[in-house]
């Protein structure tokens, strides 16, 4: 079960990231599309749209957390990818860019796909092919990076872009089928059931307030908090935010700078999607070849090295 939730999960996201991934190379030819004309004034939404979605996700994704530990994760996929649809088909409605904006900020606000399917996989894969699993599932993002911008740009030049705002929605919600369909949400596996039951046992032994746990019922949240709070935890908390903040910083405005060195608005969508797609290619085979090493060697030491 946990091979068929992967690979469904998998196929899922590349049609989420795919979708998603549609509109990203021509938003800022979109606002211009919309009458921002001014350089400074265009340079401005763009920062503004490609941050908003991120800053709104960080502030809701602690939430979804805690909800799929009380309702499932399926659930939560379930979720993101309704209203990644629905949402990426109501930009090709926008009349301005403070429509597109608003969005942009729902967007973060009620989707976050990528989060929930690792949730569900790393919750029922066996501890041994847990490495395989997350890098293959990481696998799909990358290649809806470099096939949503790619197809995106072409679609975007020859169809329009409000017409590709609408073929991406229409990916997410096949993605949304996809799991309703194949995907079954299981347990976590015996080994990780009794490493969890153990963790607990000791938060609750350090705090001096044995007690019995709650079979069956929600994690509680004083082991969970107790875990976050740790040193790796933490540690890997701040790599994550750093990194996250580093390696996105130029490419909202990879659209615009192909265009200056272009000369050109026509073709440029184009141009755009076919040099986030060669980015987005290589990453993916590096998530299906170097990451499958952690279930070898240290995680610690493979993470040192790639940085």
């Amino acid at each position: 079960m946990w091979r068929r939730n992967l690979y469904a999960a998998w196929l899922s996201q590349i049609l989420s990231i795919t979708g998603f991934g549609f509109v990203l190379p021509f938003i800022p030819f979109y606002i211009q599309e919309l009458g921002v004309t001014d350089p400074d004034q265009l340079r401005l939404w763009t920062g503004v749209l490609a941050g908003a979605p991120a800053l709104s996700m960080a502030l809701m994704a602690p939430v979804w957390g805690i909800i799929a530990d009380r309702v499932g994760k399926k659930l939560m996929m379930l979720r993101a990818m309704l209203f990644g649809a629905i949402i990426v088909s109501l930009m090709s409605t926008a009349r301005s860019p403070e429509m597109v904006l608003v969005l942009r900020i729902a967007q973060g606000l009620f989707t976050g796909t990528v989060t929930a399917s690792g949730a569900l996989v790393a919750t029922g894969t066996p501890k041994e092919r847990l490495s395989y699993a997350l890098g293959f599932l990481s696998s799909a993002t990358f290649i809806g990076v470099s096939l949503g911008p790619m197809v995106g740009g072409f679609a975007g030049e020859w169809l329009g872009y409000r017409s590709s705002f609408l073929i991406g929605g229409a990916m997410l919600a096949i993605g949304f089928v996809l799991v309703l369909t194949l995907v079954k949400e299981t347990n976590a596996s015996p080994g990780q059931k009794r490493e969890t039951a153990s963790d607990e046992r000791d938060v609750r032994k350090s705090d001096g307030k044995e007690s019995p746990a709650a079979g069956g019922g929600p994690t509680p949240l004083r082991p969970q908090l107790a875990k976050f709070l740790s040193r790796s935890m933490l540690g890997l908390f701040a790599l994550i935010m750093v990194l996250r903040f580093v390696r996105p910083l130029p490419v909202p405005f990879l659209p615009l700078y192909v265009q200056e060195l272009r000369g050109q608005l026509a073709g440029s969508a184009t141009a755009t999607g076919l040099i986030s797609a060669g980015r987005g290619a290589v990453t993916a085979l590096a998530a299906i070849t170097i990451v499958r090493l952690g279930d070898r060697h240290s995680r610690s030491l493979l993470i040192g090295i790639l940085l």
